[in-house]
Order: C-alpha cells, then structure tokens, then sequence
C-alpha cells in the first residue's frame, strides 16, 4: 500500500487539475475582449506554494495585452480586511499586477516590494487557460515579514485595459 500525494506543476498543460473544482465561476461573458473576463478560478496548494488556474472566457483582443498583464491580483493574506488595501481590495496585503508583486499591508497602494515571491505564469503565450503559483516564502521588502501569515487567503482578480483602468 501506499500514498499519493497530489501535485500541480506549472507547465502549460491542466491536466494536473483534473478533480479540482473552481474556487469562483461566473455565469456569462461581459463582452469585454479588451481585458481578462475570467470564466473559472481554481485554487491549490502545498506546503511551499499557493497554485492558480483561471479560465477566460475569450482570448484578450491582440493589442490589449495577455494574461498576466494588464491584471489586478489583489490578496488578503493574514484574514483581516482592516490591515491592508482599501475595501474594493478586500484588506489586500499584497497586489500582483502584471506579474509583479507589490505590498499594501499598510493601508497604500503600492507600499513596496515583494521579495521571494517566486510568480510564475503559463503558458506564455495568448490564450484562454493560464496557471501561475506564487511561494508563500514571499516576505514584504520594506521590514522582511512574512507575506502569509495565516492558512487563510482572500482574492479578488480584476481586468484591466492598456491604459491601468479596472473594466472587469
């Protein structure tokens, strides 16, 4: 006898999802190609990482950017909404926009850096089905705390045009 543990890898390929449910779905496209319309978001994770997929409900139209960019990841990592970025932000302690981390454990936007977050997105190529993982060995750049304090964690994911403004 044995156990198996399950695994995703960041690959391109979802067939490590199979089973996994999807953490939020939404039930019709806006019609907006100009920017992420996320369709599913499936959420795991292990002893070192916190795993996403989402799924678009269109490919974003050529000129508008791809997934991860022009994207707002805003995340509550300690469960307290009072601690972090603005309440459309959920209390967020860290944003990742286009694939880079930024702090707001404070209260601000854009409060610092984010080191050892380790983002890593694919495939890297246009497309409707993404998956990324960020290490919850990220500690905030400004005091060198830890990023995930506790075992809980909120998110709120927005599209975004070329031009930084939030249309999804």
């Amino acid at each position: 006898s044995g156990q198996f543990a399950r695994g995703i890898t960041i690959d391109g390929s979802f067939d490590d999802w199979a089973g996994v449910t999807p953490v939020y779905s939404s039930a019709a496209p806006s019609g907006n190609t100009g920017a992420a319309d996320f369709k599913y978001i499936y959420m795991y994770d292990d002893a070192n990482y916190y795993y996403f997929r989402v799924t678009l409900w269109t490919d974003i139209a050529p000129g508008s950017g791809q997934f991860p960019a022009y994207v707002n990841m805003f995340f509550d990592t300690d469960n307290n909404v009072g601690t972090g970025y603005g309440p459309g932000a959920l209390g967020s302690e860290i944003l990742i926009q286009s694939g880079y981390g930024y702090q707001e454990k404070n209260g601000g936007f854009n409060g610092g850096g984010i080191n050892g977050l380790n983002f890593f997105c694919l495939p890297a190529a246009p497309g409707t089905n993404f998956e990324f993982s960020i290490s919850k060995a990220a500690t905030f750049t400004s005091d060198s705390t830890d990023v995930f304090t506790t075992n809980v964690v909120k998110f709120v994911f927005q599209g975004m045009d070329t031009s930084f403004d939030v249309i999804l």
